[in-house]
């Protein structure tokens, strides 16, 4: 059975879109959409009253998937019929256009559900944490120029989490990897086409995170001193070091978390795969969702495992029907919550057997 997509703009409900594609990834804590439609004239045709700035939300099947705002529109027509082309985000796309702007650059002693609600309460946004958040930061500075989405972003991969949005207008402060899939995704059976990308060009053996940290004497702090702390990448073999400026006012144990949170990025990142597959939903009925993990078999693609489901994309076409692009990466590109608690050690291990062979 065909979903249904409505735009709700100006409490008045759109539908019988003939293209479309909606988008909610982990890289961007705004869902996009695009739609268009095309009607032939008609004596009573009316314009569709949807302008840049409404107030909207996408829903499919009745579930809210993108609610923020019209981006663009674009009208237009011919002698035989009329068209219209809509584009928006979430909400939470403010974040990523504006700059973060706070009465002191320095935020301290604060949780990082308290760090996100400070910096997007001027836009109206509820945050919602669905995890521990762990510890307050002892200072938190707001680095000149950065938009609201990179200062928040930063703070979360601080405290090993990811925030996005639930599609309703609320941001979710949230664990990597913790749902799974319904479905597999099978070579010959549901997966249309695929393709990977294995690069290696922005992975290091070394990373050295230098900082530097106040010492402490009797409750006074003493003269600023320099933290090195290091982590190694074991899969890469010949010598390609990365100096790394740290925070300021670090500590050993940040210092060694940021050198490890790069080596794990940077070698979770040079694995990505997309897949495609037919339809939106999943076999229980239930659309593919982000943030999920998935078994992935692919003997041509080298894949027999769990990825992770970074990014979804719906689309809608005459060309190919209903389908859904699934971005899928390794869960350490975004450090998968079980990290938080790994052994602690300098370094990162092998690469799964089944990413690289």
């Amino acid at each position: 059975m065909k979903p249904k997509i409505e735009l709700l703009v100006n409490d008045k409900v759109y539908s019988g879109w003939l293209e479309a594609s909606v988008t909610r990834s982990l890289d961007a804590i705004a869902g996009s959409f695009s739609l268009s439609a095309t009607d032939r004239w008609a004596v009573d045709s009316k314009r569709w009253e949807i302008f840049p700035g409404d107030k909207c939300q996408l829903r499919i099947d009745s579930v809210a998937i993108v609610t923020g705002w019209v981006d663009r529109a674009s009208p237009s027509y011919d002698a035989d019929s009329h068209s219209i082309s809509i584009s928006g985000r979430d909400a939470t796309g403010d974040l990523v256009d504006c700059s973060a702007v706070v009465k002191s650059n320095e935020l301290r002693g604060l949780k990082l559900e308290q760090i996100v609600s400070e910096l997007t309460n001027p836009f109206g946004l509820s945050v919602k944490s669905e995890v521990d958040t762990g510890e307050p930061f002892a200072r938190f500075g707001i680095q000149p120029s950065e938009t609201v989405f990179e200062a928040i972003n930063r703070a979360a991969q601080q405290r090993f989490m990811v925030v996005t949005t639930d599609g309703e207008g609320s941001i979710i402060i949230a664990n990597i990897g913790e749902k799974r899939a319904t479905d597999s995704l099978i070579e010959g059976k549901n997966i249309k086409s695929a393709q990977a990308e294995y690069d290696f060009t922005r992975r290091f053996s070394e990373y050295k995170v230098i900082a530097q940290t106040h010492a402490v004497n009797d409750g006074w702090e003493d003269a600023v001193t320099s933290v090195t702390m290091t982590a190694t990448d074991e899969n890469v073999k010949r010598y390609r070091p990365k100096i790394i400026a740290g925070e300021t006012s670090a500590t050993l144990g940040s210092a060694q978390n940021r050198a490890e949170l790069e080596a794990a990025q940077r070698a979770g990142k040079s694995t990505r795969v997309s897949v495609v597959v037919q339809g939106w939903k999943q076999s229980d009925g239930k659309l593919w969702e982000m943030n999920s993990m998935v078994p992935v078999l692919s003997p041509y693609l080298s894949q027999d495992g769990e990825l992770l489901i970074a990014r979804v994309q719906f689309g809608i076409s005459d060309s190919s029907g209903m389908t859904t692009e699934l971005g899928l990466s390794r869960p350490d590109a975004y450090l998968l919550g079980q990290l938080k608690g790994r052994k602690k050690k300098k370094g990162i291990g092998p690469d799964p057997w089944w990413c690289m062979r």
